[in-house]
């Protein structure tokens, strides 16, 4: 006999699988609010989300971001999941506001008898600078004896690694980006690249010596040699990183030597060797930057010089600060700082009183443009405090001479 199921069972069904889904149910959202005081203008007030709702291995979340007054910037949709020895993510990305599909990537993992294979797949729209465009790259990693190799084969598509960055799609009218893995190329091709990476771990002096050799469809493109963490005998705290670049029209090479005294104070010097290419000598040490940094307890001091704006720059707070190659920090798309030379940093990290997390970061730069005492020219705070385990409070200010010229505040919880 098949009985209709009524209305009332239908609801004590859906009551009965209520705790379940709570508890396979989490996410998070946040709201973040910018003025510029001394325009007297409203700049920014973003409102963000992400759920995820996990079902055994599978794992489904959307995340999205609203810019009032009335520009959803964009809503993501992702899937990961483990079946047997395979692991499979999926990202999907839209634009709400205009109606556009901006980007798919499809990753697939398979690791078996210590061979780790991946296969990329990425799709990029019209809707994107540098789309339409599509392709698929497979990694493969394994160890031979004590070195590591990878393989990446490209087919229209790069993927992210210590040499790139992977993709990072902006949204023109904010400035806000989404960064992915995979980056397709043009559409409708073939075979684009073939790289090889030979890594080992601790060989003779070195902590880390990696070897890569890149090509294209078109030809040779560069061979490197980096090595990280060379002892100096002589100077038990002194080690270098260095990289060799060659190239089919140049050659270029990196020092970095790191000065540790102790585990409370290192010194890293940014310097590159400027070699003369027709007589095939060196003729000096060009130094490009110098950075000082002082760990005690919680609490971290980095004094950081930039002495060559030209060829080094230094990184915004939302890419950690960092001193880079100029031209690495414009092939990355990273933000930075053009005109300020010297950074003076202050930031603090431990446990708050609400059982979270408390962060406080003080920036002070210097520009070589400044006329004021100590080339002074902008202060940046950052604090973030809790107010409960699913809670916490940000705090934002930026002030220059005589006036504030953002204040930023915001929450973010959990649940």
């Amino acid at each position: 006999m098949i009985r209709r199921t009524g209305p009332v069972a239908l609801l004590l069904a859906l009551i009965a699988t209520l705790p379940l889904a709570a508890a396979a149910l989490s996410g998070s959202s946040s709201i973040w609010i910018e003025f510029l005081p001394w325009e007297g203008l409203f700049d920014t007030l973003d409102l963000s989300f992400e759920a995820d709702y996990t079902l055994g291995d599978v794992t489904l979340s959307t995340d999205g971001l609203l810019a009032l007054p009335g520009t959803w910037v964009w809503q993501g949709f992702s899937a990961a999941g483990r079946f047997g020895g395979y692991a499979l993510t999926t990202n999907v990305l839209f634009g709400p506001s205009t109606t556009d599909y901006l980007y798919t990537e499809v990753i697939v993992e398979l690791s078996i008898g210590g061979i780790d294979t991946a296969w990329h797949a990425a799709q990029l729209s019209d809707a994107v600078f540098g789309g339409p465009a599509d392709g698929w790259a497979v990694r493969i990693a394994g160890s031979v004896g004590a070195f590591e190799v990878v393989s990446v084969s490209e087919f229209g598509a790069r993927i992210e690694d210590a040499e790139f960055d992977g993709i990072t799609i902006v949204h023109a009218p904010t400035g806000l980006e989404r960064h992915y893995a995979t980056s397709p190329a043009v559409p409708g091709r073939g075979f684009t690249g073939q790289k090889i990476s030979i890594r080992n771990e601790g060989f003779r002096c070195a902590d880390q010596t990696v070897v890569t050799a890149y090509s294209t469809c078109d030809g040779f493109e560069y061979v490197s040699f980096g090595v990280a963490g060379i002892d100096v005998s002589l100077v038990p705290c002194l080690s270098f990183d260095a990289n060799l670049t060659f190239e089919i029209d140049e050659k270029s090479l990196v020092i970095q030597p790191d000065l540790s005294l102790g585990e409370v104070v290192c010194l890293e010097v940014h310097a590159e060797l400027d070699w003369d290419t027709a007589s095939r000598t060196i003729d000096g040490v060009g130094l490009y930057g110098v950075e000082l940094i002082c760990e005690l307890g919680p609490v971290t001091v980095r004094d950081v010089a930039v002495l060559d704006l030209a060829r080094y720059v230094i990184t915004t707070e939302a890419y950690g600060n960092a001193v880079e190659r100029l031209v690495d920090a414009i092939d990355a798309g990273h933000e930075y700082y053009p005109y300020y030379w010297q950074l003076l940093s202050i930031a603090y990290t431990g446990g708050g009183c609400c059982g979270g997390d408390m962060t406080f970061l003080a920036n002070a730069y210097f520009s070589e443009f400044s006329i004021r005492l100590f080339d002074w020219a902008m202060t940046r705070l950052e604090a973030e405090v809790p107010v409960s385990e699913a809670l916490s409070f940000t705090l934002g200010m930026e002030f220059l001479s005589g006036y504030v010229r953002r204040l930023s505040f915001g929450f973010h919880a959990t649940w």
